[in-house]
């Protein structure tokens, strides 16, 4: 790789590691702000106009007052009076799926969500919680004792079908007979009803009776049926929440608890003339706003004296965070996974960019050329100093660790030009990059997966590459000793024949013969530098030659012609062995196949449908099952491997 392809890779890195960066860091438009939203319009007393808001994120500001609130009338400001609704009584019902389709990750991020909504409200509000799955079922009535409705919820065990409606009506009918002054009902689903004894317009009907906020948390999956949801929701003049996966469920019900916890009344004095009105209110620093436009009575062409036309429609806004996914679109988590990719993306330029100035080092010392230095650009400058700061740690700790010698044989045995500190470096870097992409998209598993494979698989990366780099070196090695044997005839020494090969041969059999050319020059004998060779690249047709160029020191004799006999007799050798290859490639072929495929299969399913795994790790059988599986999977693929593994 000459200086300019090295510059441009080099800047290829630093821009891909940036873009990276800003494309994985959430725009600023795309976070949703704290949101308040007016929830009913009392014109009653008109010109008195009260608001009722429900606040939520960043905007529930406890003891909210006067000073908290700008509220405006056609754009104009006027004076409000606000008065918190939580002294007033409160009934919460939180009805949960336990059909066996929530099983798992679902059920327990509804648990914690649960949990996380309790705890927003009130304490003097009163909780029931109401299971459906099979049937409805009332399993914690009306109660402030927190700890009652903690352990209903944690009681909670999923099974069977998804009785919806039956859920539904078992929750209004808890409203119907409370007294308290304010209600909520929170249904939490992932699917349609399958076995109710009631229907949705019996539901409906039950709904359309019954004041209180209502609410649909609609957690997304192939089953749910969110016209149901939508018409349930309309029923109550509610609204549903959508939760794109599990993890999304706290935010959401995090939120409805702010919600339904904090309500204010905030009253004035209309001042307008027009027929129709603007009323907006916005909530402190947060910058939150909420809005609606009425028609005012006793106006001409105002609204007529039916009391029904002196609320005008509203649009419900969404709340705030319902459609956040969860941690991992949080803000923080894309910063850190960017930061993360980005190092190591640094890390790993290492593989990318390979250090031809020590190689071209290395064979200038074992020729009598001058090593060529080239000159860095900025953004290779950069690679590097990222590079030495991101290894010093890990050369530390291979130093502490007693490691660094057998790691730098490895490295060695493979070919790879870099201490043990920097390949450990590089192990960490694509273990956090692996982890971080996984986890994304398989959650805890995936992380556990991207990090330990990197890790434990680096010893058999390391041997794959040293295997390959040997194999290499005996494919090149009857030709070189082709070019030794001429050499000699020509009148050069064993030195010289060894240099000719480090000269005109490539890597691997070049390098290392530049290695044993460079050992000699600093003292050590010939058959000694060309033993290590031998050591490292162990190939056996190698340690004839260096055999024979010993037996040739101790007794004499004609050099070259032994050297062409060895080269003949390798070359038949490789013919044969390239023949076995040839007609075993469709074994291994298989081998790798049937080994891989049921893994890679189990990891698409369980990134697509976890629950379709559940039987395998909860159930007696399913264990059984797995474990004769893998076991099955080993015994065949030693199996294969002894059919195709022939010797010479």
């Amino acid at each position: 790789m000459n200086a300019t392809r090295r510059a441009g890779a080099a800047a290829l890195v630093v821009l891909l590691a940036a873009l990276l960066s800003i494309g994985a860091a959430p725009a600023s438009g795309a976070q949703a702000v704290p949101d308040a939203e007016v929830i009913a319009t009392d014109l009653s007393d008109f010109p008195t106009v009260r608001l009722s808001v429900a606040l939520s994120g960043d905007a529930a500001i406890a003891d909210l007052d006067a000073d908290d609130v700008v509220v405006t009338e056609n754009g104009d400001p006027v004076e409000a009076e606000v008065d918190a609704l939580s002294d007033e009584t409160l009934d919460v019902v939180l009805a949960i799926d336990v059909s066996g389709s929530m099983a798992g990750d679902p059920l327990a991020q509804a648990k914690v969500a649960s949990l996380q909504f309790i705890d927003e409200l009130p304490s003097n509000a009163r909780v029931a919680i109401v299971s459906f799955g099979n049937t409805a079922d009332l399993r914690s009535g009306f109660t402030t004792n927190r700890d009652s409705s903690r352990d209903a919820v944690n009681a909670l065990a999923t099974g069977g079908e998804t009785a919806l409606y039956d859920g539904v009506r078992l929750s209004a009918q808890q409203i119907s007979a409370s007294d308290a002054t304010r209600s909520a009902v929170i249904v939490l689903s992932d699917g349609g009803d399958t076995v109710s004894a009631a229907d949705l317009d019996g539901a409906v009907a039950t709904l359309e009776g019954t004041e209180t906020d209502f609410f649909a948390v609609s957690l997304q999956s192939s089953e749910a049926d969110e016209a149901a949801l939508d018409a349930l929701a309309d029923a109550a003049d509610g609204s549903v929440v959508p939760a794109s996966d599990p993890g999304a469920l706290a935010a959401a019900y995090v939120d409805l608890g702010q919600r339904i916890a904090n309500q204010y009344d905030i009253v004035f004095e209309s001042v307008t003339d027009a027929p129709t009105a603007t009323f907006a209110v916005e909530v402190g620093s947060s910058g939150a706003e909420a809005s609606i436009e009425v028609a005012l009575p006793d106006r001409p062409g105002g609204a007529a004296d039916d009391p029904d036309d002196e609320v005008a429609t509203r649009t419900v806004t969404p709340l705030t965070g319902t459609t956040e996914a969860g941690t991992l679109e949080q803000g923080w988590v894309l910063w850190v996974g960017a930061a993360l990719i980005a190092l190591a993306l640094g890390i790993t330029a290492y593989a990318v960019l390979p250090d031809s100035n020590e190689r071209q080092r290395r064979r200038s010392l074992a020729s009598d050329r001058a090593p060529v230095h080239h000159d860095t650009g900025a953004g290779e400058r950069f690679v590097e100093s990222f590079r030495d700061t991101a290894t010093r740690v890990a050369d530390r700790a291979v130093e502490r660790s007693e490691q660094g010698s057998s790691i730098d044989a490895a490295l060695d045995r493979a070919g790879l030009i870099m201490r043990a500190g920097e390949f450990v470096a590089l192990v960490v870097g694509v273990a956090v990059v692996a982890g971080f992409l996984l986890y994304l998209f398989m959650g805890i598993v995936g992380l556990i997966i991207g990090v330990l494979v990197p890790i434990f698989g680096a010893p058999t990366f390391l041997k794959f590459m040293a295997k390959r780099r040997n194999a290499k070196f005996g494919d090149q090695l009857s030709d070189a000793l082709l070019l030794m044997a001429g050499s000699l005839r020509s009148g050069f020494g064993i030195g010289q024949a060894i240099d000719s090969v480090a000269e005109e041969m490539d890597d691997p059999i070049g390098t290392e013969f530049g290695r044993a050319v460079l050992e000699s020059r600093l003292g050590r004998t010939t058959e000694d530098a060309l033993a290590s060779v031998s050591n490292r690249v162990q190939n056996e047709d190698f340690e004839w030659v260096v055999d024979a160029i010993r037996i040739h020191h101790q007794v004499g004799g004609d050099l070259a012609q032994i050297l062409d006999k060895v080269s003949e007799t390798i070359r038949a050798r490789n013919r044969l062995r390239r023949q076995i290859s040839a007609l075993t490639a469709e074994g291994r072929m298989s081998g790798l196949v049937l080994g891989i495929l049921p893994i890679a299969m189990g990891l698409l399913l369980y990134a697509s449908n976890p629950d379709y795994l559940d039987p395998l790790f909860t159930s007696t059988g399913g264990l059984v099952i797995l474990g004769g599986g893998i076991v099955l999977l080993i015994a065949g693929a030693v199996w294969l491997k002894k059919l195709v593994d022939v010797e010479l």
